[in-house]
């Protein structure tokens, strides 16, 4: 289960800034918009998050993760794809902390049972 959030509509700009290997830009938050809608991620200013809660045996593992670009940053302002991206991977991390997959993570192949 994805948890619900307030949606908030960020208003960005791209800000340019100096490195020692040339101009980059950034994304400014200039405003921001709630709608009253309920989403299952979490906007802020800072970037957007999502958390997914597995039930297993009577047992709850939560897991929350940001949504992040290539070099594990925070992105602002992100767009559907990235935000499901991050739920599929908050999933497995929420599952792996059910143990499913131990398996697969000790480099077994796929479990055969009993031959």
């Amino acid at each position: 289960k994805f948890e619900k959030f307030p949606e908030m509509v960020l208003k960005t700009h791209l800000q340019e800034y100096n490195t020692k290997f040339g101009k980059r830009y950034k994304k400014v938050v200039d405003s921001w918009e709630m709608t009253g809608r309920a989403v299952p991620y979490l906007t802020t200013t800072t970037g957007t998050m999502v958390t997914c809660t597995v039930h297993i045996d009577g047992n709850d593992y939560t897991e929350s993760l940001y949504v992040m670009d290539n070099s594990n940053n925070a992105v602002i302002d992100s767009d559907q794809a990235q935000i499901n991206k991050t739920q599929k991977r908050c999933l497995v991390k929420a599952l792996a902390m059910a143990g499913l997959g131990l398996n697969l993570y000790a480099g077994e192949d796929l479990p055969m049972g009993d031959i």
